[in-house]
């Protein structure tokens, strides 16, 4: 019987530049620590990271009143629902509209959408609503989760990423140095964009990252399926 997912949401990313061995160059992760993701946190409201956001700027080549707009329909798209904090778009057609408003012309950035098994979301969600306080904003991911929309099978299939969960980011397996773990210990291949091609695999790292201390920093750690949308 196959498993049933649920969406996380849709994320603009380019592939992540590397220089690791037993992976590529590029690959492909919607971890806040290592992605080039729109928006990331210099773009949202109350930022102040003017440096960065003017990198980010020159490295986009919008021009300031593009840019500015670009700017403003975030706050926006935050503020309608449409994005969820931080970054995550809730649905395809909003990721597909913003991408071709504003980012059109870069050929690198893409749209993936990340979901994960149904029994895996739900005890998420039970751990965030366990640790969550009174009046707490919850983040896209939990939102979109809670709504459990299935997976939209239209996408590309990329493989598994291994990801961490904790207050609203995403860690990855990358972070924490454990490629290495994944292709010598347990002898699992990594594709040619850093993911796992199988649920079972990805589940045997996800097992071995709860069951040693100190292997990863602490989070909800997941196979997340990633799906490209065109």
């Amino acid at each position: 019987m196959s498993e049933i997912y649920y969406s996380g949401g849709y994320f603009l990313v380019e592939p992540t530049l590397v220089n690791k061995p037993y992976l590529n160059e590029q690959i492909y992760t919607i971890s806040n620590c290592l992605a080039n993701l729109y928006p990331n946190d210099a773009l949202l409201p109350g930022s102040k990271q003017e440096s960065e956001k003017k990198a980010i700027q020159n490295r986009i080549a919008l021009q300031d009143e593009d840019f500015n707009k670009m700017l403003l329909e975030i706050s926006n798209q935050l503020g309608s629902g449409l994005i969820g904090w931080p970054n995550v778009f809730m649905n395809l057609l909003s990721a597909k509209q913003f991408k071709a408003k504003f980012l059109k012309h870069l050929q690198d950035v893409k749209i993936v959408g990340i979901s994960i098994e149904k029994k895996i979301a739900n005890n998420l969600l039970q751990e965030e609503l366990q640790n969550s306080k009174p009046n707490q904003k919850y983040s896209g991911i939990v939102q979109i989760l809670s709504n459990k929309i299935p997976l939209d099978k239209k996408g590309e299939f990329l493989g598994y990423d291994i990801l961490g969960y904790e207050i609203m980011l995403f860690h990855s397996y990358v972070c924490n140095g454990l490629e290495k773990d994944i292709v010598e210990d347990l002898h699992i291949e990594l594709n040619e964009k850093g993911l796992i091609n199988s649920y079972v695999d990805a589940k045997k790292v996800i097992d071995y990252i709860n069951h040693l201390d100190n292997v990863a920093e602490p989070a909800f750690w997941a196979p997340w399926r990633v799906d490209e949308y065109h």
